[in-house]
C-alpha cells in the first residue's frame, strides 16, 4: 500500500477508498466505514504501536519538556511513576539530578520542577522501582504514542468518508450524521479497545498533548482530500 510520511514518527496511508463507502442517497455507509476502519486502519495502528516506532522521539520529547517545567507533563509523567512505570520513574530522576546544578546555581525554578522535585526526595527513600507487570497498553510512553495515532487515524477518516472530525453532545446523544471520532470509536471496540466518544474527543483530539502536536506539525490539518504536494513512495 503506498503511504504518505506526514512526519517523522508515522505513516498514514493514502489509497483512498472506492466507492467510498457511500449509499445510493449519498449518505454515508457507516458499517461498511467500521469494516475499512477495523479491518484496515486499526491492526496498522497495533501492528506500528507494536513495533515501538516513534519511541525514541517521544521520550525525548517528554525529556525536553520536564526540563523545561512544563507543569502539565510534569505531573502527569509524576503520576506514572507513582504508579510504578519504569520509564517515568527514571526519566525523572535523571532530570531531577539536573535540576540539582540549579539549586545550586540558586536560578529560578519553574512550577513544574517542584513536582519533579517532590518526587525525587520520595524516591530516595523507597526501594528502585521494578517494571510493573501487565500489557504495555499501561505503559506510558504506549499510550502517549497511542493517542498521536488515534489522533491521526481521526485526520485520516476525515478526508476518507469526508465526515467532521468531532460531533455535538446532542447529535451523540440523538445518534445522527457519524463522526470521524464516533466511527473510530465503534471500530476500537471490535478490536476490544474500549474508549468512550466524549473522551476521545476531549480528552484525545482536544487534549494538551495534541495540542502540542498541531503545533509542531505533527498533527497534519483536516482536510477533505489528500494534498496534491504530498508524494507518494
Amino acid at each position: 500500500m503506498a503511504v504518505v510520511p506526514f512526519n517523522p514518527l508515522v505513516r498514514l496511508p493514502s489509497e483512498m477508498p472506492a466507492p467510498a463507502c457511500r449509499l445510493p442517497t449519498g449518505e454515508l455507509d457507516e458499517n461498511c466505514a467500521h469494516d475499512l476502519i477495523s479491518d484496515e486502519m486499526i491492526p496498522w495502528m497495533l501492528s506500528e504501536l507494536g513495533k515501538g516506532n516513534g519511541r525514541d522521539q517521544l521520550a525525548a520529547e517528554v525529556e525536553a519538556l520536564l526540563e523545561e517545567g512544563d507543569l502539565f507533563t510534569c505531573l502527569k509523567v509524576r503520576k506514572w511513576a507513582e504508579r510504578g512505570d519504569a520509564f517515568c520513574d527514571a526519566i525523572l530522576l535523571r532530570v531531577g539530578a539536573k535540576l540539582q546544578t540549579r539549586l545550586v546555581q540558586q536560578r529560578e525554578l519553574a512550577d513544574g520542577h517542584m513536582q519533579i522535585l517532590v518526587y525525587v526526595q520520595a524516591a530516595l527513600l523507597r526501594p528502585p522501582h521494578k517494571r510493573s507487570a501487565g500489557r504495555p497498553w499501561h505503559d506510558f510512553l504506549y499510550c502517549r504514542q497511542r493517542e498521536l495515532y488515534i489522533c491521526l487515524l481521526i485526520v485520516w477518516i476525515c478526508r476518507v468518508f469526508d465526515v467532521d472530525p468531532t460531533r455535538n453532545s446532542a447529535s451523540r446523544d440523538l445518534d445522527r450524521a457519524p463522526s470521524a471520532i464516533s466511527l473510530l470509536v465503534v471500530a476500537l471496540g471490535r478490536h476490544e479497545l474500549k474508549l468512550k466518544e466524549k473522551t476521545v474527543q476531549d480528552d484525545i483530539w482536544h487534549g494538551e498533548r495534541a495540542k502540542r502536536w498541531r503545533e509542531r506539525g505533527i498533527i497534519p490539518s483536516v482536510e477533505r482530500a489528500w494534498p496534491a504536494s504530498i508524494e507518494l513512495i
